[in-house]
């Protein structure tokens, strides 16, 4: 049975798969590969690549999990009742709601309490996980290590404040390097886990770029625009409008691949969610799978582009037409393993 995937703690789609495919210069057909196996549950076997390509290929399974990083609070068994009233209509629905929501908060809140009242002794730390060192208390480099691995075994207990402990580690992390230099080595806290690396990476970087200017968006949010390769300026637009509209993490990504491809003007204009959606299930259709050989590299890519990529060979597999240098032919396609299909 085969079971749904997260990508740095995001669900995602076999429609994902060309944008990493782009983000790690991996082949389209390995990144297929790979999961496919994760989602029925098999090893890759990491002696069929070697050189750059193996090691992208470990910093993608790394990424790879069966559970998300962010699980929204959402109100449980939510019912609402509507009270006849010769004047109004009194309805109950969001007293239910807001009493459910508070409940929720002040589980977290008492999980962030826990978290944090170890590590405030050592840090001045805000309602949304940022903290900047105390000049009058700073931590000792043994002590430090020690923060950072209360910060992990709290994520590893509860997924719930995940949002709130990676600002933190990102923020604590990056304070400890600023103080310490050289001398403070995240490895020593660290398992010799690459997902655990990254994580930290992730935090860091993320929390660098958008710290000073955080929106009221989750990190997860941030995350996607940290890594899309676009600019800054459309990065922050992209941020923006997903503030403004209310898009999810996912849509961020699907957008920054579309302002990478047709430019910032596509979102420029945005009003609604609606537009959004409606924008990304367009590119979606108009997207056309691509075989592109390199003779440099003698490798077939696989790649899914709403314009044609450069190549020395580039088969439309929409069109059925092959292309090289100024020739174009109709061709028949007979598909195997080895176009990955």
């Amino acid at each position: 049975m085969e079971k749904q995937i997260y990508f740095e703690g995001e669900e995602i789609t076999p429609d994902d798969y060309s944008y990493i495919s782009e983000s790690y210069s991996v082949p389209f057909n390995v990144v297929t590969e790979i999961m496919t196996l994760f989602s029925e549950g098999k090893p890759v076997f990491l002696g069929a690549y070697s050189g750059v390509l193996r090691k992208r290929v470990e910093e993608i399974i790394s990424l790879l999990s069966d559970k998300p990083d962010d699980i929204p609070a959402q109100p449980e068994n939510v019912e609402f009742e509507v009270v006849d009233n010769a004047e109004n209509q009194i309805i109950i629905y969001k007293d239910i709601v807001e009493a459910q929501a508070e409940t929720k908060n002040s589980e977290i809140a008492q999980m962030v309490q826990i978290v944090t009242n170890p590590i405030a002794e050592f840090f001045h730390i805000n309602n949304a996980g940022m903290a900047t060192l105390r000049a009058d208390n700073p931590p000792t480099l043994e002590e430090s290590y020690k923060v950072i691995d209360r910060i992990f075994v709290a994520r590893e207990t509860t997924d719930k404040i995940n949002d709130y402990s990676t600002w933190l580690l990102g923020s604590i992390t990056n304070e400890l390097e600023n103080y310490f230099g050289s001398q403070f080595d995240i490895g020593q806290v660290l398992e010799t886990s690459e997902k655990a690396y990254n994580t930290v990476v992730t935090a860091v970087g993320v929390f660098k770029e958008y710290g000073h200017k955080k929106y009221a968006l989750s990190f997860t949010h941030h995350k996607e625009a940290f890594y899309a390769k676009i600019e800054k300026e459309d990065k922050e637009l992209l941020l923006q409008k997903a503030e403004e509209v209310g898009l999810s993490s996912k849509d961020v990504r699907s957008m920054a691949s579309i302002v990478k491809r047709l430019g910032r003007s596509v979102v420029e204009g945005i009003t609604s969610k609606d537009q959004i959606k409606d924008l990304i299930n367009a590119c979606k259709d108009a997207t056309v799978d691509y075989l592109v050989y390199s003779k440099e590299d003698n490798i077939w890519t696989r790649i899914k582009s709403l314009t044609e990529p450069s190549g020395d060979i580039i088969i439309n597999l929409k069109t059925n037409t092959l292309k090289e240098g100024d020739k174009e032919v109709k061709i028949q396609l007979t598909y195997g393993p080895s176009l990955g299909t």
